[in-house]
């Protein structure tokens, strides 16, 4: 019998929106607590460029009422622990 072939392959995946929000989501607390340090080291070359991104994400015209809520939400508890 002759050994099985391996070979491996790099292929790139792009998630679609509805994608990423149903893995955020779906996530528990761990989990978010992981994504937001991961958001935050992504960030943290540019310290400037995070707060300009959430300022365009509440001037575009993609953003509605329930998505504003969600991103009022996360504010509301990322502010409870200051000084961190």
């Amino acid at each position: 019998m002759m050994d099985p072939i391996i070979k491996t392959f790099k292929t790139q995946i792009k998630l679609e929106v509805h994608e990423v929000a149903y893995f955020f989501g779906t996530m528990n607390a761990d989990e978010m607590a992981k994504f937001f340090n991961m958001v935050s080291a992504i960030y943290e070359f540019e310290k400037a460029s995070l707060p300009l991104q959430l300022q365009a994400v509440t001037e575009s015209p993609e953003l509605n009422g329930k998505g504003r809520y969600v991103m009022s939400v996360i504010g509301d508890y990322s502010s409870a622990i200051e000084g961190e």
